[in-house]
């Protein structure tokens, strides 16, 4: 490994300080999209275990839920970077959402599918 590259400690280092910038600028749609990655990778982890994938244990569904839950921790990084990508993307939709919502009107009742252009 040459010197110039930087350290596994100093890359992570690095993925945080991102990860909180983007917490303090994006808030809780970062937050949100974290969180929808989380119970999504859990959810579809869980159902793939139940379907196929065998966990030769006594303790049943709770096995299942355990070793969801442990490959959901093997994909942090992954969906560190993927929360990075798609916060801001998800935070422009929010805001054209809000912008497309008329004027004294809940913002959650703006339609969906409305096409900016």
């Amino acid at each position: 490994m040459s010197q110039d590259a930087p350290s596994l400690r100093t890359r992570l280092a690095a993925l945080s300080t991102r990860v909180q910038a983007l917490t303090e600028e994006y808030g809780a749609v970062a937050l949100g999209v974290w969180m929808t990655l989380f119970i999504g990778t859990i959810a579809a982890s869980y159902s793939a275990i139940k379907l196929g994938f065998q966990v030769e244990t006594t303790a049943g569904s709770a096995s299942t839920l355990a070793a969801a839950y442990g490959f959901t921790l093997l994909t942090k990084p992954a969906r560190a970077v993927a929360t990075l990508a798609l916060t801001p993307i998800v935070a422009r939709l929010t805001r054209r959402r809000h912008a497309l919502a008329p004027q004294g009107a809940d913002p959650a009742q703006a339609p969906v599918d409305v096409d900016p252009n």
